[in-house]
């Protein structure tokens, strides 16, 4: 970390500046591990996780065993404070469910929308160096 105090006015607009990052490969990239996924499935998720995340992945797969052991390891202000941000989001959602009416559109036409869940998913969630527990929360 760098601490500036009463910099020039002229060098306040160099200091403001976002560093700028070279975007030119990164689709192509994003694309290339997509495409991987689709066709290797598990394989390639593993491949990537031990890449990105210097991790060697057993499983992808979270046991019960496992969300308890991680329990204990977190401390009772941090529970509550998952728990607050947790009573928070699903607040704000629950105002997000949509009431899901038929709208006659023509004689004899009807349509509607049909939620359909998904019988499962895999999620990944960046550590990085801020790890974003409200992610984690919201999906």
């Amino acid at each position: 970390m760098n601490i500036i105090r009463n910099p020039e006015k002229s060098a306040w607009s160099d200091l403001l500046k976002r560093p700028r990052l070279d975007h030119s490969t990164l689709e192509d990239q994003v694309q290339k591990i997509i495409d991987d996924v689709a066709s290797n499935g598990d394989t390639a998720v593993r491949e990537y996780t031990r890449e990105f995340d210097n991790y060697d992945a057993e499983s992808l797969e979270v046991s019960a065993e496992e969300i308890q052991a991680a329990r204990g390891e977190v401390s009772k202000e941090l529970r509550k404070a998952i728990e607050e941000a947790h009573w928070n989001i699903q607040t704000f959602h629950k105002k997000q469910i949509h009431n899901y009416d038929t709208i006659v559109t023509t004689a004899g036409v009807r349509c509607w929308q049909k939620p359909v869940p998904i019988s499962s998913v895999g999620l990944y969630i960046p550590g990085g160096s801020a790890p974003l527990l409200s992610t984690v929360l919201m999906l």
